[in-house]
């Protein structure tokens, strides 16, 4: 996956798309992102203790781009994107939304976590994934998933995975991250296959 954040094509997709975010989130997250990128590209010092890595091997030379809770989860926030849902084409896309949204405290309506359910199965290449609860609760932590046919029925946004990190401002740093994070802490997951 091949993609860099600009954020005025971020805004200019945002609107291009009809799509509804608040301008104040999507400045905080540009904003983030900006910050992110700095520390990225500092140096790692040397002898920089295991503990700073959360577990990363001595070959990796970066510093952690996301940031990590009190229990070493990573946790993300996520502009909510009204009406919208992510094409997630492939089982890796569909496990690497749910890493996402598991690090943002999203939840299945089931109320299951997003690692521990698999619904990619349903639809597979016609799945897409909800970014906001489905009855327009934008506070709701809860998300749903329908094919994409049911998402143009119903007049949604579809945006792609790509796309879908771009706006969040989530790079592939990020989501090597992240999979190294889930690989280790949770390699059975469902979303996984």
């Amino acid at each position: 996956m091949q993609f860099k954040l600009d954020p005025y094509r971020v805004i200019e997709r945002v609107e291009e798309r009809g799509i509804v975010a608040d301008p104040e989130d999507i400045r905080r997250e540009i904003e983030k992102y900006g910050r992110k990128q700095a520390l990225e590209r500092q140096k790692k010092e040397p002898g920089q203790a295991q503990e700073e890595t959360n577990g990363t091997t001595p070959q990796e030379t970066y510093k952690n781009v996301l940031e990590y809770d009190e229990n070493g989860k990573p946790k993300l926030e996520l502009i909510i994107l009204e009406e919208t849902a992510v094409h997630v084409p492939t089982l890796e896309e569909y496990d690497t939304l749910m890493q996402i949204y598991d690090c943002a405290g999203r939840i299945w309506r089931s109320g299951d976590l997003p690692t521990d359910y698999q619904a990619w199965h349903d639809y597979e290449e016609n799945t897409c994934i909800q970014v906001q609860d489905y009855k327009g609760n934008l506070d709701s932590p809860k998300f749903g998933y329908m094919d994409v046919e049911s998402c143009k029925d119903s007049c949604w946004n579809i945006i792609s995975f790509q796309e879908f990190c771009e706006i969040q401002g989530i790079t592939p740093e990020m989501i090597k991250e992240l999979n190294t994070y889930f690989e280790k802490h949770n390699p059975d997951r469902k979303s996984k296959g």
